[in-house]
C-alpha cells in the first residue's frame, strides 16, 4: 500500500538516520534541542485527543530512551540532549477529516485520517 510504503516506512527508515546523524552530533560535543508535536484526528473528545497526542510524543521519546540499547542515555541524563514536547491533539486537523463517530470511513479509515494520526520532530536547534 502506497500510504504505508510512503509515509510510515519512509518515516521510520528517516527517524534512523536522524538518530545516527543526532549521535554524531552529540559525540562532537554539541547541545541538541529536538521539538517534537504529537497529532490526532478529529473523532475524540479534545481532552482525550490532548492525551493522545502525549502518548504519541511519548512513543518518539522512548525511540531516544531505547535506541541501540540507551545510546542517548547520558546525553539526555546530562542535558546535552533536550526533548520539547506539545501535544496538538486534533486542533491542527486538516479540515476535510470527519470527527462524525459513526463515520468510520472518514474519521478512521481514510488516508486523511491516517495522515492526522503522528509525532512530528518539528524543529532541531544545536549549539
Amino acid at each position: 500500500m502506497p500510504f504505508f510504503e510512503e509515509k510510515v516506512n519512509k518515516g521510520y527508515e528517516w527517524l534512523l538516520r536522524f538518530s545516527e546523524i543526532l549521535h554524531e552530533r552529540l559525540v562532537a560535543g554539541h547541545q541538541v534541542e529536538i521539538f517534537i508535536k504529537g497529532f490526532t484526528s478529529p473523532r475524540a473528545q479534545s481532552d482525550y485527543n490532548l492525551s493522545l497526542g502525549r502518548r504519541r510524543i511519548s512513543s518518539l521519546r522512548n525511540h531516544f530512551d531505547t535506541y541501540r540499547e540507551g545510546l542517548f542515555s547520558s546525553f539526555l541524563k546530562s542535558g546535552q540532549l533536550i526533548i520539547t514536547e506539545r501535544s496538538f491533539g486534533e486542533a491542527t486537523a486538516a479540515a476535510g477529516v470527519s470527527d462524525d463517530l459513526f463515520d468510520l470511513r472518514n474519521s478512521v479509515f481514510s488516508i486523511g485520517a491516517a495522515n492526522e494520526r503522528r509525532v512530528e520532530i518539528v524543529e532541531i536547534k544545536s549549539q
